[in-house]
């Protein structure tokens, strides 16, 4: 009888064993689910700031506890939270002695694979509801000289042009037809129906843009819509290639630019550039810049800060020069003569010149607001500022001429009594030499 009472009273407080048990249980997925949630979030933070989640020395043993050793970015984060978390700690001590910390490399990348999954599905779903997209596709070599294929996605939402990133993807060679299959085969994996295909933009190089071979004319034989558009950013680039190839004042004048970045980019040297940023004689002081193979809006950057300090930099060569490194020493003085050069100076200013026009197109055939009809505009807008000038080239040349002629006089001149101040005994027969020097 009176386990009869006993089991009606539980019945009417819900607290039977049964009930108990059930109720413990989604304590513990609740628990659990907001302590992977936290996992996640962390996870998420790193890939969205693009850092690193992991060090080489991880203790996963103790994340609660300060630790003298730098245990990666994710784990510090974690650490980090425990502090605004009061039962985060607890949690993690108590998942240690369950060996279920979920915090082991291989659970981050599947969280991480998990939740690009996710955002790729999302943009698939969006590059669907569009009905008809472009494709966009390049490759390059990382740094362990591994051959990477990135592919991108251009579409219209809600009256907006997108651009998507899909991902990167390793082919295993080359060869257009390998190319060809692989690009098919990651838009039948994502879903996509290749024939909604209208537009497909790559580089120029035969394996892409081949008439027979290329992956273009294989794509356009399965959907002869998709109308293939060689990269104007990289027709540009490769137009102003050729025209500074052909020209041997303006190619040397590049060279020497270059030069002069892989000279100062030793942290002795360009110390000894930096010295003089002080004297405001020499304007302000600009980082030397270094080209890229493909993007040719760095040149104009790299042209500037030469263009900018050229006094600067040859009193820092000719302090180089007289280092006791028979390498540094004569490097330096061979870049000194060339800067002294009157054609190096007069390329100089053709090609910021040039740049200067140029650049802006480039910058926005880059942009991912472009369309048709505005690329189109500042390209022929460029055309004809480029061929105004040239029609004027007698004016614009003799301007430029009769400007470099002084600055290189000013330049040699200068260059001259630096000379004379490191050799510590100005010419006595050179009067200017001297005028200089008490100017200085």
């Amino acid at each position: 009888m009176e386990k009869w009472i006993n089991l009606k009273i539980n019945l009417k407080q819900q607290s039977s064993v049964l009930s108990k048990v059930h109720y413990f249980h989604e304590e513990e997925v609740k628990k659990n689910r907001e302590y992977l949630q936290i996992i996640v979030e962390t996870l998420i933070f790193t890939a969205v700031q693009n850092i690193p989640q992991r060090n080489n020395a991880e203790e996963r043993a103790h994340v609660d506890k300060i630790s003298d050793t730098n245990r990666g970015n994710f784990l510090e984060l974690l650490h980090l939270r425990c502090r605004d978390i009061p039962w985060l700690s607890f949690k993690l001590e108590q998942s240690l002695k369950k060996h279920t910390l979920w915090l082991s490399p291989d659970i981050q990348n599947e969280i991480i694979d998990i939740a690009a999954g996710l955002v790729r599905q999302t943009l698939c779903e969006n590059i669907t509801n569009a009905e008809i997209f472009s494709l966009i596709v390049d490759e390059t070599t990382d740094v362990s000289n591994d051959e990477q294929l990135s592919i991108c996605f251009r579409y219209a939402m809600q009256g907006e042009v997108q651009e998507s990133f899909i991902g990167f993807y390793n082919p295993k060679n080359t060869e257009g037809k390998t190319l060809f299959i692989l690009i098919k085969s990651v838009l039948q994996d994502l879903g996509l129906n290749i024939k909604s295909m209208v537009g497909q933009c790559y580089d120029g190089a035969a394996n892409m843009s081949g008439v027979q071979k290329g992956v273009a004319a294989r794509m356009q034989e399965i959907v002869p819509e998709a109308v293939y558009v060689h990269c104007y950013a990289h027709r540009l680039n490769l137009a102003l290639q050729d025209t500074l190839e052909a020209n041997i004042v303006l190619r040397n004048a590049l060279g020497v630019v270059q030069s002069l970045h892989h000279f100062f980019h030793s942290p002795k040297r360009e110390a000894i550039l930096k010295s003089f940023a002080n004297n405001d004689k020499f304007g302000k002081y600009l980082k030397l810049k270094s080209f890229c193979a493909t993007r040719w809006t760095c040149r104009l950057e790299a042209v500037k800060s030469v263009h900018c300090q050229i006094l600067r930099i040859l009193l820092a060569l000719k302090q180089c020069s007289n280092e006791k490194d028979s390498k540094t020493s004569v490097d330096a003085l061979g870049l000194f003569v060339a800067v002294c050069d009157f054609q190096f100076l007069l390329g100089l200013e053709v090609l910021k010149f040039i740049f200067s026009f140029t650049n802006p197109l480039a910058t926005y055939l880059q942009g991912k607001e472009i369309d048709i009809g505005t690329a189109q505009k500042t390209a022929l807008g460029t055309i004809a500022t480029i061929k105004d000038h040239r029609n004027m080239e007698n004016l614009i040349f003799g301007m430029m001429f009769a400007k470099h002629s002084k600055v290189f006089k000013c330049v040699v001149n200068k260059a001259q009594v630096l000379l004379c101040i490191a050799n510590q005994n100005p010419q006595k027969g050179c009067r200017l030499c001297v005028v200089k020097v008490q100017k200085l």
